[in-house]
């Protein structure tokens, strides 16, 4: 579920269609002069050579992912088909705004109305496919698609101001049998929206850095993190376990309508605690119909609580970004060829736990590195994981990415387990540049059981996607 709060006015009463995008909780009101003053900050840090040149629009689509899209008799999109929908629908609208009114042109007026333009559109088409509500959805869905779920997001009903927008038509029975069969993926069930929309993040960031992108997405990148902080407190709050009695209230009887979780944040804690607990036990629907999906504070331990606030907090690293006070990259100058580089700091939420990431870009002439430094953190340990892609690397007519990943994770992706099992990914990216614009990829990857971001399988898996990548205008 994707869940925007109240007015900001203090009312903490539930309407179905208050006005949009303001916090709805006093913890969660801090958040939004942080996003301000990251909205304000590219004015004075957009000066990089690149973003006066022509706007460029890259666009990537993995077109086939399998097996994700050939098994249940068919599924998509995938994790990263969804990923790549809604970053080239952002590519291309924010490429497009850009040239009615350029936030990157000579400071004045004209700069100021680009800001707010874009901004203006962000906001308004928050819950409209394909863009970031509906992104955040497609993981949830992403997540039972491939255990044979069936449900439906209701971004496609459009309504664009509502406050809360439901994954619906998902059965008791399914989830019954997820939990019981795989309750590591009941977990990351919970928790794969904001997952899907830290990785947008970083997708976009990765667009901009080593495609050269042109589009400004200078106010969607503090706006999607700020919501996912936001989401977090929002769920440690009474307001949330007020709307929770209100969806529980207003749904009844009608099974197909409720959302598979409820609010994401404490479902997610509330089955990371635990995971043995059968479905059925969380007992009867308030409306004496079906299972009582949705879960409150009031339902998690002392301990899950003081989690849950914990999470909220961590999550504020991921303001931690140059990308988002507009630094598109830092210059390194080392001989006659600059080396370009960049940092991010991102918290996740994971099966097990969470994770802290530490992302290093750096590109010199055609060939780019992004190394990814990890924490994997559950309620026992704190464990090491490292990712590295070597990004366009040429070789005549076609470029390689191979893709290395190493790690130690909690022993079955249990909250409370206090072994640990190494694991690793390998992966290698073709792209072939025999037409100017258009570059078809090849891509295979084989991970051991794990948690990686991105990933929908926890199990050991091979991967193929095939796909085109390319530069619209």
């Amino acid at each position: 579920m994707e869940w925007r709060g109240h007015p900001c006015g203090g009312d903490s009463r539930f309407t179905r269609e208050p006005a949009p995008y303001c916090a709805y909780n006093p913890k969660v009101r801090r958040l939004w002069p942080l996003a301000v003053l990251l909205l304000a900050a590219p004015a004075a840090a957009s000066d990089d050579p690149a973003d006066v040149t022509t706007p460029r629009v890259y666009a990537e689509l993995p077109v086939l992912d399998l097996p994700f899209n050939a098994a249940h008799a068919g599924r998509w999109p995938s994790m990263p088909q969804s990923l790549w929908i809604a970053a080239d629908a952002y590519e291309a609208m924010h490429t497009a705004l850009r040239g009615i009114a350029d936030p990157y042109g000579p400071p004045g007026w004209r700069r100021a109305l680009g800001y707010a333009l874009v901004g203006g559109v962000d906001l308004l088409t928050f819950n409209v496919p394909p863009l970031l509500g509906w992104q955040h959805e497609e993981w949830h869905r992403a997540v039972m698609s491939n255990r044979g779920i069936s449900s439906f997001d209701d971004m496609y009903r459009f309504r664009i101001f509502a406050t809360t927008v439901a994954v619906s038509h998902v059965r008791d029975e399914d989830l019954v049998n997820l939990k019981r069969a795989h309750p590591a993926e009941q977990v990351r069930l919970s928790q794969a929206g904001i997952e899907g929309n830290q990785e947008l993040i970083a997708a976009l960031e990765r667009t901009s850095f080593f495609e050269g992108s042109r589009a400004v997405h200078t106010f969607l990148l503090p706006l999607a993190a700020a919501t996912n902080s936001a989401y977090l407190f929002a769920c440690d709050s009474k307001e949330g376990d007020d709307e929770t009695d209100r969806l529980n209230l207003e749904e009844g009887t009608d099974i197909p309508r409720r959302d598979f979780t409820g609010l994401d944040c404490t479902g997610w804690v509330y089955d990371l605690f635990t995971p043995d607990e059968p479905y059925e036990a969380r007992g009867v629907h308030p409306s004496g119909v079906g299972i009582d999906r949705y879960r409150k504070r009031s339902n998690l331990t002392d301990a899950g609580r003081r989690y849950l606030t914990r999470q909220s907090w961590f999550s504020l690293l991921n303001f931690a970004d140059l990308r988002m006070y507009g630094v598109r990259r830092l210059v390194w100058s080392a001989g006659p060829v600059p080396t370009y580089w960049n940092l991010a700091l991102r918290h996740l939420p994971a099966a097990f736990g969470y994770a802290f990431r530490g992302d290093l870009y750096l590109r010199r002439a055609d060939t780019g590195l992004l190394a990814s430094l990890y924490a994997y953190g559950n309620g026992e340990l704190l464990l090491p994981g490292l990712d590295a892609t070597l990004v366009h690397h040429p070789l005549g007519s076609i470029e390689l990415s191979p893709r290395l990943a190493l790690w130690l994770q909690p022993r079955d992706l249990r909250y409370f387990s206090r072994s640990v099992t190494p694991g690793g990914l390998a992966g290698l990216r073709l792209t072939f540049l025999t037409l100017p614009r258009v570059h078809p990829f090849v891509e295979v990857a084989a991970k051991t059981e794990g948690w990686v971001p991105g990933e929908v399988h926890l199990s050991a898996n091979f991967t193929l996607r095939t796909g085109v990548s390319a530069w619209l205008f």
